[in-house]
């Protein structure tokens, strides 16, 4: 591989809550508002979820290609009915074809080191279109309708 090629390779890395913090405000808390604001159900703020991920409750994954950041999602470990499952509930990013195959690669490598039975995520209804040929299946739906006052 040459050099070229390294700094264009792909990384999936798990932030810690320190660096998490001390970068929130100028790389990650952007990406983090961005996909919270494009749900009309979510309740969580950027400073909600900066504070899961000081409590270790939730976990911060950076996506980039040694030059840029290209992506982050939050993840966290969550009961399901057969068992813990690893819930991906935040994912925001640019150039989703470049990072998307080694997002789910480390995604099902963090589940199988946590214990995991499965992978969720919540998402936007674009997601159903890019995730079944990674194995993935709609569980769930949830529609909305504004309540006019």
């Amino acid at each position: 591989m040459t050099a070229a090629e390294q700094l264009q390779a792909i990384r999936v890395t798990l932030v810690e809550p320190a660096s998490a913090h001390q970068h929130w405000q100028d790389c990650f808390r952007p990406m983090i508002a961005d996909a919270l604001a494009k749900s009309p159900l979510s309740s969580d703020e950027p400073h909600a979820v900066l504070d899961k991920i000081m409590a270790t409750q939730a976990m911060l994954l950076q996506i980039d290609n040694g030059t840029e950041l290209l992506a982050c999602a939050v993840v966290e470990l969550a009961q399901g009915k057969a068992g813990p499952l690893l819930h991906v509930y935040a994912v925001a990013g640019v150039r989703m074809n470049e990072w998307l195959d080694t997002f789910i690669d480390k995604l099902r490598a963090i589940a199988a080191k946590l214990g995991a039975v499965a992978i969720s995520m919540t998402g936007r209804p674009g997601w159903c279109k890019e995730l079944p040929s990674y194995g993935f299946q709609t569980e769930l739906i949830t529609m909305t309708a504004r309540v006019s006052q």
